[in-house]
This record gives C-alpha cells, sequence and structure tokens, in this order.
C-alpha cells in the first residue's frame, strides 16, 4: 500500500502522510498479538525498525505489557513441550506432515466471503474439533495456560467483533492464522493490519512466495495442529482462515489426503467493500499511519484477483470428492439445504444431530445484518471506503461470471427444531444455581479463614470472579440481569462475611467485634473497599457476558 511518508488522504488526495490532519495520540486497545509472546514482539519490531513514531508509543507500550503476561503464563508449558515440537516439527530433517487421523475440513474463501458464518455453522457439528480465540492468541501454550486464558480473557473482550457486530467470544471458533502470527509472524495479518505499508511481506505470507515461507508455514501449523489434536483425540479438526485460499497446496503437503475443502465465493463488489470497511474500522491495531482508503481498495482489488486465480488453480488439481464448493447467496437463502449438499459431496455423514445444532444456531443469528444493510438504513454509521475503480468494475465482472454470483437473497424459512429451549434452561439454571454458588464460596472463605488465622482480605475479590465464572459456565449466555444477580449475591455474601469473621480469623484489634467491623469496612476508603469494587466488578461481567459458548452448541 505504499511507504507511509507517501499515502494520500482523504481531505486531499495529492496529500502525504506527513501531511495528514492527526487526530491525537493513538489510544491503546485489546490486539490480536496482545498474547503474543515477547518473542514474536521481539522479531516483528526488529523487521519493522524504522518505521514506528513516537505517536504510536503508548499502544505499542500497552501492547507489550499485555504480552509479558502471555509470555509469563506460557512459560512452563513452552520449557516442557520447546523440545519436542522441535524434534518433531521444527528441527531440519523433521518432516511436518500429519498425514494420519480423522479428516481435515478447511473453509477457504477470500476474507468477507462469508467464510466465519460457515464456519460458525460446521463447527455445530459436535464431530468437529476447531480452534479457539484463546488457544490462537497464544499458540506457544497448552493445556493449562489455554484453560487459563480462556476464562481471564473473558471479561476483557468485546461480545462483538468490531469490523461486523459478529458474535465474538474467547471460547468462540477462531482463524488458525492468528495462531500463525503469533507463533513466529507465519503470516499475512500483521502486515496486513499493523504495517500495511509492508505490501511485499504481506504477499510473501498471503501467497507464500518462497521456499523459506513455505517450510515455516508448513512447519508452525503442523506444531499447532498438533497440539489441537492431542487435546481432543479422535475429533476431527476444522480450520478455517481466508488466507488460506491460496495456500491449499501448503495444506495438502501438511495434511494428505485427510483434508477436504469447503470453498466458499461471495458476489465480488460486496467482498472489495466489506474488506475496505473492515481495513479502516481495525485501523486501532496499527503501528503507523494508515493508507487512504482509495488504495487500500487497490490493494483489496489486486490481492482478490491473485488469491482466487490461486484458489482455483489449487482446487481443480484436487479429487472432486475432496472440495464442495459453495455460493455465499445459496448459503443465506438455504443454509440447511446447502449444508446437506457440502457433508454429501464430501462424505462427511449428515445426520439429525447436526441439522438441529445447524438450525439452532440459525436461529439465533437470524435477526444478523449486515454492514450494507445497517449503513443503507442508518442505523450505523458508514465510513469512507473509496469510490470503485474501472481496474475494480473489470475484475469483479471476471470474477462474477467464473462464480455466477450475485447479490444476497432472503432466506427461506427456517424448519422447525425439535426439542427444548435449551438458552432459556440454561438460563433459569444458573439463576436458580447463584445462590448456591454464594454459599458455596462462603463456606470455603470461612473455613480457609478459620484455618490460616487470617481474613484473606486481599482475596475476596476471587469469589465475585468464581460466582460470574459458575454463572456464565451454566448459563452459556449471560445477561445484564445475570450479571447484577451476581454481583448482588456476592455483595450478599461480603454482608454476611462481616459478622463471623472476627471470631474465626485473627487480626483484629481490640476487644469490640463491631468496632473493628466498622474500623475495617466503615470510614474512609481503604483496600477492603477496592477488593469489594473489584469482585462486585468481576461478578457482573462475567454474568453480563452475552456470548461466551459458540451458538448452537
Amino acid at each position: 500500500m505504499g511507504h507511509a511518508g507517501k499515502l494520500r488522504t482523504l481531505s486531499d488526495p495529492n496529500a502525504t502522510s506527513d501531511e495528514r490532519p492527526r487526530r491525537g495520540i493513538p489510544l491503546p486497545r485489546a490486539h490480536f498479538l496482545g498474547l503474543a509472546p515477547l518473542d514474536t514482539w521481539a522479531r516483528l519490531l526488529w523487521i519493522a525498525r524504522g518505521r514506528l513514531r513516537p505517536r504510536y508509543a503508548l499502544r505499542l507500550a500497552f501492547c507489550l505489557w499485555t504480552s509479558c503476561i502471555g509470555t509469563v503464563v506460557t512459560f512452563p508449558e513452552r520449557v516442557v513441550l520447546t523440545p519436542y515440537l522441535w524434534w518433531r516439527f521444527f528441527r531440519r530433517s523433521a518432516t511436518p506432515a500429519l498425514h494420519e487421523g480423522p479428516p481435515v475440513v478447511a473453509v477457504v474463501g477470500y476474507n468477507r466471503s462469508g467464510t466465519t458464518h460457515l464456519h460458525y455453522l460446521l463447527s455445530c457439528d459436535r464431530r468437529f474439533t476447531t480452534p479457539r480465540w484463546y488457544q490462537v492468541a497464544s499458540p506457544k501454550g497448552w493445556v493449562l495456560s489455554w484453560a487459563v486464558l480462556r476464562w481471564a480473557m473473558l471479561p476483557m473482550t468485546p461480545n462483538r467483533r468490531p469490523q461486523d457486530d459478529v458474535a465474538f467470544g474467547p471460547d468462540y471458533p477462531a482463524e488458525d492464522d492468528f495462531a500463525l502470527a503469533a507463533w513466529n509472524l507465519s503470516s499475512s495479518l500483521p502486515w496486513r493490519f499493523m504495517f500495511p505499508s509492508q505490501r511485499e511481506r504481506m504477499a510473501r505470507w498471503q501467497f507464500l512466495d518462497g521456499e523459506p515461507a513455505k517450510d515455516r508455514f508448513r512447519r508452525t501449523l503442523a506444531a499447532f495442529c498438533w497440539k489441537l489434536g492431542a487435546t481432543t483425540p479422535g475429533k476431527r479438526l476444522l480450520l478455517k482462515s481466508p488466507g488460506h485460499t491460496a495456500r491449499v497446496r501448503e495444506l495438502r503437503a501438511v495434511f494428505g489426503d485427510r483434508v477436504r475443502f469447503v470453498h466458499i465465493v461471495r458476489e465480488p463488489e460486496a467482498v472489495i467493500r466489506s474488506n475496505t470497511r473492515m481495513a479502516r474500522q481495525l485501523e486501532g491495531y496499527s503501528l503507523e499511519d494508515p493508507p487512504s482508503p482509495q488504495e487500500t481498495r487497490g490493494v483489496f482489488v489486486e490481492e482478490y484477483a491473485r488469491t482466487d486465480a490461486a484458489a482455483r488453480e489449487q482446487l481443480a488439481a484436487i479429487d472432486a470428492d475432496h472440495v464442495a464448493d459453495i455460493r455465499y447467496q445459496d448459503l443465506i437463502a438455504d443454509p440447511v439445504g446447502e449444508m446437506e449438499r457440502v457433508y454429501r459431496e464430501l462424505g462427511l455423514g449428515w445426520g439429525e444431530g447436526v441439522r438441529d445444532s445447524m438450525v439452532a444456531y440459525l436461529r439465533e443469528v437470524a435477526a444478523y445484518r449486515t454492514a450494507d444493510q445497517k449503513a443503507s438504513d442508518g442505523a450505523r454509521k458508514e465510513v469512507d471506503i473509496g469510490e470503485p475503480t474501472e481496474r475494480e468494475r473489470e475484475v469483479c465482472a471476471q470474477l462474477r461470471s467464473l462464480h455466477h454470483t450475485a447479490p444476497t437473497i432472503e432466506s427461506k424459512a427456517l424448519p422447525e427444531l425439535r426439542g427444548p429451549d435449551r438458552v432459556t434452561a440454561r438460563r433459569r439454571n444458573a439463576w436458580i444455581a447463584v445462590p448456591m454458588i454464594a454459599a458455596a464460596c462462603f463456606g470455603v472463605w470461612m473455613g480457609i479463614a478459620h484455618l490460616l488465622g487470617n481474613r484473606l482480605d486481599f482475596f475476596v475479590w476471587v469469589w465475585g470472579t468464581l460466582i460470574g465464572m459458575f454463572a456464565i459456565r451454566i448459563a452459556r449466555r449471560g445477561s445484564v440481569g445475570l450479571g447484577l444477580w451476581c454481583s448482588g449475591w456476592f455483595l450478599v455474601l461480603v454482608a454476611a462475611s462481616v459478622y463471623p469473621l472476627p471470631a474465626v480469623a485473627e487480626g483484629w484489634f481490640g476487644p469490640d467485634r463491631w468496632n473493628n467491623i466498622r474500623s475495617t469496612y466503615g470510614g474512609s476508603i481503604n483496600n477492603n473497599h477496592i477488593f469489594i469494587v473489584l469482585g462486585t466488578l468481576a461478578a457482573w461481567r462475567y454474568g453480563s457476558r452475552t456470548h461466551t459458548a459458540p451458538r448452537g452448541r
């Protein structure tokens, strides 16, 4: 997308980025490489040296701080696993192949072609295991660190993706490309969203130009997928990354004949608009001044054309029973029928259980509207995404002719879903369980205080966290009401502990129990109040989390 110093701006197409109106210091935010180990960041910053500007220092510092957390959490497992992973996958003479085991299904299609919707549908099939966000965010961890991060990320991550309002959470299906980026930068994502001026590096990893890139990609993907398979033995592996659309040959090198591909295409003009809009909305990840929307749009046009050509060439060389093509317009119009066809063509075994899970998911997302729909009726403010050029019209016409795509039409009425309303039943059970969880926490607290002879005031926020965590685990999908219910019972727990604590723990001054209580919890603000506030917020944040488990599960 050109050197940052030569980028044009929206207000003046002839201006350089040095003349671009400043929008203030970029603020820190949660980052897709936020839990990547420090050695990955060191590699990235060394490659991008000289391109960082002081105005991005605060954002970078926040990323490095969260990276320290990820590094510490995963360090023990890295020490244990690194020798085996090096011997099995990364030493020069090792063959990074996983040719044995159940089928592997890979969803491919250019960015914003409907790959996420298709991925979520397939993940409703419980015979599949697929990467989750807590796993791809910290791929060098494993069982223990993934378990910690799964719950630690829950109150910190948004309920929806910033670019399209699609449901999002630590336990949701994720792109393995993010794992490759966080492991050792074997992906185009860091350059796409953080240093977009590095177009050559972006293309190198998008198309795996050169044997060194191919070799590192194969080894890293094989190592990460081995970890996934080892934690869920016997399950089929489901992968989805738009970047894999031009890497079909490399996926075959890693998985052999095990891998089957579902290739999705969409009306090309919508794809270009959506990609440009996404790039604008994800500028918060960037560590350099972003290019103009028009230049970004032009880059997507060329990359889209090259990616589609590479996919068609590589997929054509595979047996027909290992490839299923699907159009986004057909998937929206008749999702159940199209998924049944895909299963049949790939020999995956369609069944009533799979169908019912997919219908449950489809019913939950029935009210979802695309960014184009929201912008057209004023429900969402549109961002400037530039205007189509003659080159874009030419590419779109060619792709439309090749894939016979058209604008999306209304979906058919969904079939009835047999069985009880699982979401409502889970939420009801969570509301009933919260008081019992709070009572259990109270008993444990009093017991520990008695054994240790210490009130453990600094630890009080943990009980709020546990109440919220158990509640959301039962409910699977929280609500504002459930969050308030969890917070309320946490405060009940604290209030109930006020009188018995002096009798079971030391550390209270003087014989007057009520005076001790007043001096500890009353009067001026102290650490105890801070811990209570933290516990209240933790209980509310967990309990109000609306997207935890993937829909349809």
